[in-house]
């Protein structure tokens, strides 16, 4: 199997947001490279999905819906909400409706990094209570 190099850009991405995964990224790798990060959450992504993957066949197609103005509102205040493109939230609800798996909104990865971020400081928490306690003289 040969090896490829993909390079991708993540934009929109504050500094506080960037610190965020650096931070992230040192926990998980040793290291505080977001691209290390990246490339091991992909791949540890990879090999959780048991069904065969159909290659991607490079080519995507353009569809035109026409709504009224007031569901155009809606959907534009909906991507909002989730921090998301006006395509891409449409794009997201499409595949959520043809995906066998639940699919996250970017809203619920960020509200779901949070969460494994404060349980990763609780977990520093309670391993340094227990090591308090095992190292303590009675």
């Amino acid at each position: 199997m040969t090896t490829r190099e993909v390079h991708f850009r993540v934009r929109n991405l504050n500094s506080d947001d960037y610190e965020k995964l650096r931070y992230f990224a040192k926990a998980e790798t040793g290291k505080a490279s977001v691209s290390l990060l990246a490339r091991r959450l992909l791949l540890k992504e990879l090999a959780l999905k048991n069904h065969a993957i159909k290659p991607f066949s490079g080519q995507t197609n353009r569809v035109e819906i026409r709504l009224d103005q007031r569901d155009l509102d809606q959907l534009q205040e909906r991507a909002l909400a989730e921090n998301m493109t006006l395509n891409g939230y449409i794009s997201f609800l499409m595949q959520s409706v043809l995906a066998t798996e639940p699919l996250l909104t970017t809203k619920e990865v960020e509200v779901l990094y949070q969460s494994n971020a404060q349980l990763l400081r609780i977990g520093r928490n309670i391993n340094q209570i227990a090591k308090s306690l095992n190292t303590s003289t009675p």
